[in-house]
């Protein structure tokens, strides 16, 4: 294994059972995938994507209501 793996494994044993089964169901995906494509995120999508893992994992989510208006916004 290599040490980048290694380190990101432990960073995994930190998370929450709940976090650490979703990391679980996403490498057991991995091996299967043939066409996976990457892609660099910029510093805005980094920091969009930890602040919402924060609020996430301060249980910090929309309710109903929030998503009910977020999405009558763009139906037609």
């Amino acid at each position: 294994m290599i040490k980048e793996l290694e380190r990101a494994i432990e960073k995994l044993k930190q998370l929450s059972p709940q976090r650490q089964e979703y990391a679980a169901a996403v490498l057991e995906e991995l091996p299967g995938e043939t066409d996976l494509e990457f892609h660099d995120i910029t510093e805005d999508e980094e920091r969009f994507i930890q602040e919402g893992l924060a609020q996430a994992n301060r249980g910090e989510f929309a309710t109903e209501e929030d998503v009910r208006r977020a999405f009558d916004r763009y139906r037609t």
